[in-house]
């Protein structure tokens, strides 16, 4: 990613894999299923936060509509109760591929370095491209 651009995540995909939290995944690496940023002003790569190896985005620049809850549990020992999504590609929807921390721990918060309430981070398979 450049400098300060931002990105709106879109998904095209036909995956077929279960998720598991904090799967390595890196922005632009290519994967079974592509999340398109759409550029805008809101969300520059300095906003992007890494966790054990995964990229979490912030939640304004998810596309709206492209995340659905699911209720999956899971609960990190030292970030909290975890979100897990289902991403939509036109009609299907892939379960479980993306993952949230929508109220984390705050002593995590010193872990990671800041407060990543609500950020997004998606499945290994998933790759964010230009």
């Amino acid at each position: 990613m450049s400098g300060n651009s931002g990105f709106r995540p879109d998904v095209s995909s036909s995956a077929t894999a279960s998720h598991q939290p904090d799967s390595p995944t890196e922005p632009g690496a290519p994967h079974e299923g592509s999340i398109q940023r759409h550029h805008d002003r809101r969300s520059p790569q300095s906003d992007l936060v890494k966790i054990e190896g995964n990229w979490y985005f912030p939640p304004e620049s998810v596309k709206p509509g492209f995340l659905v809850e699911s209720a999956t549990p899971y609960t990190c020992p030292w970030k909290g109760e975890c979100q897990y999504f289902s991403l939509k590609d036109g009609d299907a929807l892939l379960q479980d591929r993306a993952w949230s921390y929508p109220t984390p721990y705050p002593a995590s918060f010193d872990r990671v370095g800041q407060d990543y309430s609500g950020y997004v981070a998606f499945w290994k398979e998933i790759s964010v491209t230009e």
